[in-house]
């Protein structure tokens, strides 16, 4: 579009290019963390509500939404955490959501933008991150921290110190409090 304004002379209403608006994905991030025990966390979370519209502030975005979140404690079993079998968790959790639009999946040393469908959804995993990102290591931990505080590592300790400020924003997908 730039491109084209750009070699317009005078651009006006009816020379300038007009595009329709695209709906917003659905933006997530999902976190798999492997346990000393032989245990492996699955978790994907989204801001739940609309963007606020006033949470930009001095260059950055300051969302206070609400974080919904699906968590899975699984054992491995010898199974390989490889891409495949990680596309398939995600399926699990967002094969009952609501599709009306794309979902946008953030995880951790995803390479390239890879688009999937999987079921009825529209899917883009990718690896650049997003805020959920943090939370989701404040979540694990926190899960952590309930399965038995001594699996907890260094890391971990780290981000359950900073899942206080969560407090009162997170909720498990299907309650209505956590």
């Amino acid at each position: 579009m730039v491109n084209l304004v750009k070699d317009c002379p005078e651009p006006d209403i009816e020379t300038v290019p007009q595009f329709m608006p695209l709906a917003l994905p659905r933006i997530m991030a999902f976190r798999k963390k492997e346990l000393v025990d032989d245990r492996v966390i699955f978790l994907l979370s989204e801001f739940a509500g609309e963007f606020p519209e006033d949470g930009f502030n001095f260059g950055k975005f300051k969302d206070k939404r609400e974080i919904v979140f699906d968590a899975r404690i699984s054992k491995l079993n010898g199974i390989s955490l490889d891409q495949k079998y990680l596309f398939s968790v995600i399926d699990t959790f967002i094969k009952t959501l609501s599709n009306d639009v794309p979902f946008l999946i953030y995880i951790e040393g995803h390479e390239k933008l890879t688009h999937l469908t999987m079921g009825d959804k529209d899917v883009w995993i990718t690896g650049e991150t997003n805020d959920l990102d943090v939370i989701n290591n404040c979540i694990v931990a926190s899960i952590i921290n309930r399965l038995d505080e001594k699996l907890l590592d260094d890391d971990s300790r780290d981000w359950l110190r900073h899942a206080d400020r969560l407090k009162g924003r997170l909720r498990a997908r299907g309650e209505n409090d956590t």
